[in-house]
């Protein structure tokens, strides 16, 4: 599972944001986009980790290889982005939903 670590940092979004859509619970809602939010996090440290002991890390995406297929590769900078990135959006998460709250009709809420 750790070898896929660089995949999983972009499909967690890309999975649970169409969930959130189809979510008609507002808490429901908010506890799935924390949930996913601080995975995420964690993914970012864990990602962080493997760089400082191992390297650069190279994913290629769909098993193929470098010159014909995507090639995602996670260094110290960018690792400590990733993990920049991450924390700033769970701590925005946590102060958004009073926002979201005011701003926005209870029946969009979800969306």
């Amino acid at each position: 599972m750790i070898a896929h670590l660089p995949a999983l940092q972009i499909v967690l979004p890309l999975i649970a944001a169409p969930l959130c859509v189809l979510l008609r619970t507002t808490r429901l809602v908010w506890l799935l986009a924390f949930a996913v939010t601080v995975a995420s996090f964690g993914i970012a440290v864990e990602l962080y980790s493997q760089v400082l002991q191992y390297g650069v890390i190279s994913y290629a995406m769909g098993g193929w290889a470098p010159p014909i297929g995507i090639e995602y590769r996670v260094d110290q900078f960018n690792a400590l982005m990733l993990i920049l990135i991450t924390a700033v959006a769970t701590v925005v998460l946590l102060f958004a939903r009073t926002s979201v709250a005011k701003e926005v009709d209870q029946r969009r809420q979800p969306l």
